[in-house]
């Protein structure tokens, strides 16, 4: 007994739960969707896992809230039982208001994890971050082999799979980050699993954040290089492994079926051009006899199947119209909504961009947070980047900007935001972006 609770007062023991927390996201299922016993078990053993995480750092008084984090989380959920008390008003069921908060309870984590995540525990932490995404990718090779790849509806299936994970995107951009500290080819192995996992879901979205995340590590990188007077020896494999990843692309779409979607989606017509002076028949002959004048014909391109950039059309359009119902405070946490021309089986909470959301939910004071979070994570960005040297912690700061820039941009094309592993990550990724940020600072401050 006295050795148990020594453990559970030593230093280490927030750090072993938040690794808990992240080697969970392997086996934990979303939060939406039907609820199976086993999905049951896996969500209240996490939700076990993270009240005892909270009651610790209270009861051994871990959490700064004078920083600027934690200035920026007591902010958001204050803005959040604002609204769930002004959805309530307006009828919306505490069942729904519950909902659509819960998923991000995990951002409070970045109250402790920056005065926590120090020293050997960041590299710690990277290594348990690189095990998980690379079996987690590989669960996803697995999965589209024995069941998609000669299946093709299977694709619905294999999303709800959450083949579409940010944890896979992340991987890439660890496995890049990795690769550049050490050289090791290793990681260039790991980088590719990682980034074909994320072509195999044929998903327009990832494949797009997930090269635009690397684009964005390759560029801060690269004014880094300049801006220090150092050979581009990150920048330039950088740009190695984008040509890796476009290769990469080509061969699997070119050598599979993937890809069959969405080259079938468009299609390219001849249209014959009209003459403006010629709309008639010549006289004395009917149209369709005799002989045919030479036409001048000209090439569209029409889209026989716009599939899911529609529905997302039709998302905006009814979150614009719904926010102008309210445009202060929203429509309140957890409102539901449908619109025609969609099909989720009925109103629903979720959004498939975090800022038609936010709009939607939050209204105008929603927006200015938004903004607040994004501006506040760019200063300290811009701070960062007039440091006189580009070593290892900058380029460390770099890979978690440029993974929260993926992160956010990839929440304005899939609802990811409202899940448990995106949420949890998101609170790692900003929290590491803080303390690197911090100790850059630091460091220049004694030279």
């Amino acid at each position: 007994m006295t050795k148990t609770i020594k453990k559970i007062t030593s230093k280490n023991f927030l750090f072993v739960l938040i690794v808990a927390h992240l080697c969970f996201l392997f086996f934990l299922p979303p939060i939406d969707g039907n609820t199976t016993a086993i999905k049951f078990i896996l969500l209240a053993l996490f939700g076990v896992l993270s009240l005892v995480t909270v009651l610790y750092t209270l009861v051994q008084k871990r959490i700064d809230l004078c920083s600027r984090a934690s200035i920026l989380v007591i902010a958001f959920f204050v803005m959040c039982m604002a609204s769930s008390l002004w959805a309530m008003t307006r009828s919306i069921p505490f069942g729904d208001v519950l909902r659509g908060i819960m998923p991000f309870l995990w951002l409070s984590y970045i109250l402790f994890l920056p005065k926590e995540l120090s020293g050997d525990k960041q590299e710690f932490l990277i290594r348990v971050l690189s095990v998980i995404a690379a079996l987690y990718s590989l669960r996803i090779i697995v999965y589209f082999m024995v069941y998609v790849r000669n299946n093709i509806y299977e694709r619905v299936t294999f999303h709800l799979f959450q083949s579409t994970s940010f944890l896979t995107m992340f991987g890439v951009l660890l496995f890049l980050y990795l690769f550049l500290r050490t050289f090791q080819k290793k990681y260039i192995v790991l980088f590719a699993v990682a980034y074909i996992s994320v072509v195999l879901t044929e998903t327009k979205s990832m494949m797009a954040c997930v090269i635009g995340g690397i684009l964005v590590f390759a560029i801060i990188t690269f004014a880094g290089e300049i801006r220090n007077g150092k050979k581009f020896t990150y920048s330039k494999r950088v740009f190695w492994m984008l040509f890796l990843c476009l290769g990469i692309t080509v061969i699997l779409f070119t050598g599979t079926k993937l890809g069959y979607r969405w080259r079938n989606a468009i299609e390219i017509v001849q249209v014959p051009e009209e003459d403006p002076e010629d709309t008639q028949a010549p006289p004395g002959k009917e149209e369709g006899q005799g002989e045919t004048p030479d036409k001048n014909y000209s090439q569209i391109i029409k889209v026989k199947d716009p599939g899911s950039v529609s529905d997302r059309l039709i998302e905006y359009k009814t979150a614009i119209e719904k926010w102008k119902h309210s445009p202060v405070f929203g429509q309140g946490l957890g409102y539901r909504w449908s619109a025609a021309g969609l099909d989720y089986g009925g109103p629903v909470i979720y959004m498939h961009n975090v800022v038609a959301f936010c709009l939607m939910d939050f209204g105008i004071i929603g927006i200015l947070y938004l903004l607040a979070v994004i501006i506040s994570l760019l200063f300290l960005f811009v701070k960062v980047s007039k440091c006189r040297k580009m070593d290892g912690q900058v380029l460390q700061f770099y890979f978690w900007f440029a993974a929260c820039i993926t992160a956010f941009v990839y929440a304005n094309f899939f609802a990811v935001f409202r899940s448990i592993e995106f949420v949890l990550l998101m609170a790692v990724m900003i929290s590491m972006v803080l303390i690197k940020g911090k100790e850059i600072e630091q460091a220049e401050g004694k030279e």
